[in-house]
């Protein structure tokens, strides 16, 4: 059941195209007040999907996991067991920009491969 859970959080990911517009719920440079987040319920998990800048959403899992999406890709998150963790591939320098805004203020961050990101969200 979680995989099909994961699955439509994943699509939705894929098929967000990020705020391009101004709103007055909308701030630039933090997290956005957005009617676009995505919640799903059910006996087992609860995911919670919101965007926090044009191209940069966070998905928040029950267990205390955060996964950071730079446009669709997961480059970055916390996990309780580990602490904060980011890719170490190197993407483009807008995405390394996205991936050190979210982590600032953060001293201990471990890099984990870009395949362990992706196992986070299945």
């Amino acid at each position: 059941m979680i995989t099909n859970f994961v699955t439509f959080v994943r699509e939705v990911v894929y098929n967000f195209k990020g705020i391009n517009h101004p709103r007055e719920d909308c701030t630039k440079g933090g997290r956005l007040n957005c009617p676009y987040s995505v919640s799903i319920d059910s006996n087992q998990t609860h995911m919670k999907l919101t965007p926090i800048a044009a191209n940069q959403t966070e998905l928040s899992l029950n267990n205390g996991t955060q996964v950071f999406f730079s446009y669709k890709t997961p480059v970055a998150a916390y996990c309780p067991v580990q602490g904060y963790i980011k890719t170490a591939k190197k993407w483009s320098t807008t995405t390394s920009r996205h991936i050190n805004k979210w982590l600032k203020g953060i001293t201990e961050v471990t890099e984990v491969s870009q395949e362990s990101l992706y196992e986070l969200v299945g």
